[in-house]
């Protein structure tokens, strides 16, 4: 068992967070939350052409906006499907078969199934939408949550995910090979709790089949406690322990149940007979249900109300009285992936250096789940659990690599990770603190016990145990004290006491002694130097107090300031004033040890040093000097200064009168030898003592260099990261842009097509009345071509009899009344002219619009209509009868003078042929070539006479005279007759 997270209870309610009153029946089956980055856009558009639109399902989109930006995402998805897409807002109550997008610059969550929407806090750094709604989302909807993810740089939402998981969601996560972007995906890939890796336009299918499943479909459920499931059960129960080694048949039936549901609607099995048989022959199947039952889900500082108390109460408490040597042994039993551990131990290494004072430490991590363990070994994190880890943490105790953020190495040195069962494995002993949290509620009663029972053997006395919020001690309450009930802190009894008392760890005596190091002590912190006084001077005081050999003087550095008297015995300068030649450099061989062991001592002490006796070897002789390192602080206040002087002598140690006449013996030679040997070795550990303090006093350097290196390191990683987010913002917004080009695009098409097809003629003035577009059109009437885009209207020549257009378009800018006149050009064509104002969709007036209408024909219609009305009105006022006849000798019209006289009516004579008039009176052969001669060869005839008996009006004797009436437009001829009757 190895799960470190809140588990579900028998009611499948999350232990840590949910209660009856606050556990909602939400009528939506499943919400899926979709997250998503750059390469995003393609992504949705494939997943949603293959998802039906009718589900039930309700879908969250979770997509990498730009802060700054109006994002037209609704609008884009919206093409992709039916269901409605809805721009979040605050208190919106979810509803099936709809969508819902993010809005931009904000955190979205889902509570009692209404979505919050929250505005970004300030020290939030890079912002983590995906791993924010996800983690509500799992804990609203508990079981009923599908996670994916789809293509997008980074790693927000990994974490989100595993609260997917933990509640019994599934997962899941688009093809890397398929997405444009494959870091958000590889991320999720990485931790191994993804269900299903497919390509976005695969994912629908499987959805619904899971959702068909899972919550529609009822012979799935395996909740009836029949003989035969419980058969089936102990089946897979055994498949599990021949094939893991682990037994879980005390893990508690109702969380076992539902995870081997979900496994079988995953696996599209609706039968749990089925299921086992499935497994029987499927060791990869067995595995999956091996590690979906250990919910091996963590995180950095979970509930940090239990960290921050456990730092405050219990951590103190384990470093007091304890000697250096004495190690502090934790053991994390269930560490999964090893989050928890990783805490336990930052807070135990903070205390040590709140003590000033190094401690042995000891943190055995374990689980059943060797993968969990490889992966918390190594301890490389994604970048999102800067979420969870507090900036300060974060920066201390783990440093950023292109994969995430890896422990640093002195914190997993405390760290002991380890395969171990805690059920059927030998527990640890000896130990100072037990953290078990959420292991306990995933077992029946009977093991839990039995758990209980290891941790008191494992527990020295007064050893602390924390369990999870879900969890207690159950009948193991007389061996522990209660430390603190509402975090589940706890302590084993002292000597097996059963009582209970309250331990009060606040009111221990946390006080340690001082542990702080000796302070430094070097000529840098002398007083300054007088003002005034020159060094000559200084030499002259000290030369008259002492003696005078030659001398030099030095800062603390070794470096020359100043030389008195001859040098080439000890060093290979000259006289004079020199500056930042160093003294150690320029002493001769023999010289190098001892002059550096005494001005180490001399600047340490700060005293003076005196060495006698050292010998100076040469090609010829050797001689003896006594070497004196002095500080000036003891003479005069002159910062960092010290005088170095040599002295020769005759022999390296002073001899009495009887010594002297006797001269040396042998043995006082070896004596005088043994002695110079033992001055030189004495020399040479003082000079191997200040090379290793110089050593020391560099590694420091060089630490502190490394330090500051690291920090700008880390804000470089920082920017990085922030650039990478914005980077990613982006390229969202790029490609919202680009769908927003194509549609510019096709729209600027439509437009321009539109624009130079129409005839109507049309003109675009800007403000000042310039030229901004025109259509071809308007070619026709204004002789304009492109370079008079910009140029003013009046400047342009126009064929228009129309001198006024300037004038009036002003008129019309600044009253906003429209205006409109036939205008005629010197062509004689007429146009219908309009001036307009320009207003854009903010109604902004930007100019004036310019359209002219070709009413050339219709203006000569007018003027035949009138003609027309003329020749008709004409034609009835004359007296004599008239007849209009077409080629084929049809009567077109008769005037009222013909009704008059032949009494007939305009039906009888109108259409009709001439030859049918008045029961065929008029067919008279001879008449009739006359007339069609008139039609065809454009003859006249006058004064023909006719004389006939009408059966009405009796014999009428009449001249008849005939016309041919051309018409304009290629119409038929018609020829017109006059009749004179004659008396």
């Amino acid at each position: 068992m190895n799960d470190q997270e809140d588990g579900l209870d028998e009611t499948g309610v999350t232990g840590s967070s949910a209660t009856p009153e606050t556990v909602q029946v939400h009528r939506i089956p499943i919400i899926v939350g979709i997250g998503a980055s750059a390469g995003g856009i393609e992504a949705f558009e494939a997943f949603f052409n293959h998802m039906p639109t009718s589900t039930g399902m309700t879908f969250v989109i979770i997509q990498h906006l730009a802060p700054q930006h109006t994002s037209i995402l609704p609008e884009l998805i919206q093409r992709y499907t039916e269901m409605p897409v809805k721009l979040a807002q605050n208190d919106m109550v979810v509803e099936p078969n709809t969508i819902y997008i993010i809005p931009p610059n904000t955190l979205l969550a889902l509570f009692n199934g209404k979505l919050q929407v929250l505005g970004p806090t300030e020290d939030m750094g890079v912002r983590l939408p995906i791993d924010y709604f996800f983690r509500s989302l799992a804990d609203d909807m508990q079981d009923r949550v599908v996670g994916i993810i789809l293509s997008g740089t980074g790693s927000d939402g990994t974490l989100g995910l595993k609260a997917i998981k933990e509640r019994g969601g599934i997962i899941m996560v688009e093809d890397p090979a398929s997405a444009l972007y494959d870091g958000m995906p590889r991320s999720a890939i990485a931790t191994g709790l993804v269900d299903f890796v497919l390509p976005a336009s695969a994912m629908a299918e499987k959805l619904t089949s899971y959702k068909r499943l899972a919550i529609d479909a009822k012979t799935n459920q395996i909740t009836p406690h029949g003989k035969l499931t419980a058969e089936y059960l102990q089946q897979i129960l055994f498949m599990i322990r021949t094939d893991t080694g682990h037994d879980f048949s005390h893990y508690k039936q109702s969380t076992m149940r539902r995870r081997i549901e979900r496994l079988m609607a995953m696996n599209q099995i609706e039968d749990i007979a089925d299921y086992a048989r499935f497994l029987q022959n499927n060791t990869i199947g067995i595995q999956v249900l091996f590690r979906d039952l250990l919910i091996g889900v963590t995180t950095f500082f979970r509930d940090k109300d239990v960290f921050a108390n456990l730092q405050k109460s219990v951590v103190p408490h384990l470093f007091q009285n304890r000697r250096a040597n004495q190690p502090i042994r934790v053991w994390v039993p269930g560490c999964s992936s090893g989050e928890e551990a990783y805490s336990i131990a930052i807070l135990l290494r903070e205390q040590m250096t709140a003590l000033k004072q190094e401690f042995k430490v000891q943190i055995f991590a374990t689980d059943i789940d060797d993968q969990a363990v490889n992966f918390a070994r190594i301890g490389l994190y994604p970048r999102n659990i800067a979420q969870d880890v507090p900036p300060e943490y974060l920066h201390q105790y783990f440093f950023e690599t292109s994969n995430g953020y890896q422990v640093v190495k002195p914190l997993r040195e405390m760290m002991v990770f380890a395969q171990h069962s805690v059920i059927k494995d030998p527990p640890f002993t000896k130990l100072d603190m037990i953290s078990c949290r959420n292991l306990l509620i995933y077992l029946d009663s009977e093991l839990q016990n039995k758990v209980l029972s290891y941790f008191h053997f494992a527990l020295i006395n007064g050893g602390f145990l924390m369990l999870g919020s879900s969890e207690s001690l159950g009948s193991h309450e007389r061996e522990f004290s209660v430390v603190d009930a509402a975090h589940r802190l706890y302590q084993r009894s002292q000597n097996g006491s059963t009582a209970r008392p309250r331990v009060d760890l606040s009111s221990v005596n946390r006080d340690l002694p001082d542990m702080r190091d000796m302070p430094e002590r070097s000529l840098q912190k002398t007083s300054p130097a007088a003002s005034g006084i020159a060094l000559r001077d200084i030499m002259e005081t000290m030369l008259l107090n002492d003696w005078t050999p030659t001398c030099i003087i030095i800062n603390y550095k070794g470096h020359l300031r100043y030389v008195h008297g001859q040098t080439s015995k000890y060093l290979e300068i000259t006289s004079g004033s020199v500056d930042q030649l160093d003294i150690v450099r320029s002493a001769r061989e023999s010289l190098k040890i001892p002059l550096t062991t005494a001005i180490y001592r001399a600047v340490t002490q700060q005293r003076e040093i005196f060495e006698p006796g050292i010998r100076l070897a040469s090609d010829s002789d050797d001689t003896y000097i006594n070497l004196t390192v002095k500080p000036l602080i003891e003479i005069i206040e002159k910062d960092n200064l010290l005088a170095v002087f040599f002295e020769d002598i005759d022999v390296p140690y002073p001899l009495d009168g009887a010594e002297k006449e006797a001269g040396l013996s042998t043995a006082d030679e070896r004596e005088q030898k043994y002695r110079l040997l033992q001055q030189e070795l004495h020399d040479t550990r003082e000079y191997l003592q200040a090379t290793i303090e110089e050593l020391k006093s560099t590694n420091e350097e060089m630490q502190s260099i490394n330090e500051e290196l690291q920090s700008t390191n880390e804000e470089l990683e920082t920017s990085q990261e922030e650039l990478k987010a914005v980077n990613e913002e982006l390229l969202t917004v790029n490609t919202e842009l680009e769908e927003n080009i194509k549609e510019l695009n096709a729209a600027n098409n439509d437009l321009s097509n539109t624009f130079n097809t129409i005839p109507t003629g049309i003109i675009l003035l800007d403000m000042d009345f310039r030229v901004r577009r025109f259509n071809s059109a308007a070619t026709q009437v204004f002789k304009l071509i492109a370079a008079d885009i910009g140029r003013p209207i009046a400047h342009v020549f126009s064929e228009l009899d129309y001198s006024t257009l300037l004038q009036d378009a002003e008129r019309v800018f600044h009253s906003l009344i429209p205006y409109a006149m036939d205008v005629q050009n010197k062509s004689g064509d007429w146009f219908a002219l309009q001036i307009r104002p320009y207003r854009t969709v903010q109604n902004a007036i930007k100019g004036v619009v310019v359209s002219l209408n070709d009413i050339t024909t219709s203006k000569r219609a007018e003027a035949i209509q009138a003609a027309r009305v003329l020749a008709e009105n004409i034609f009835n006022t004359v007296r004599e009868p008239l007849l209009l006849l077409d080629s084929s000798l049809h009567i077109i019209s008769a005037n009222h003078a013909f009704f008059d006289t032949f009494h007939v009516s305009a039906e009888e004579t109108v259409g009709h042929h001439l030859t049918q008039l008045g029961q065929g009176a008029w067919q008279i052969p001879a008449l009739v070539d006359l007339i069609e001669a008139v039609i065809q060869k454009n003859t006249t005839f006058q004064d023909y006479e006719v004389s006939h008996e009408f059966p009405i009006i009796g014999l009428k004797k009449m001249q008849i005279n005939a016309r041919q009436i051309q018409q304009i437009d290629g119409q038929p001829l018609m020829a017109l007759l006059a009749l004179e009757e004659i008396s």
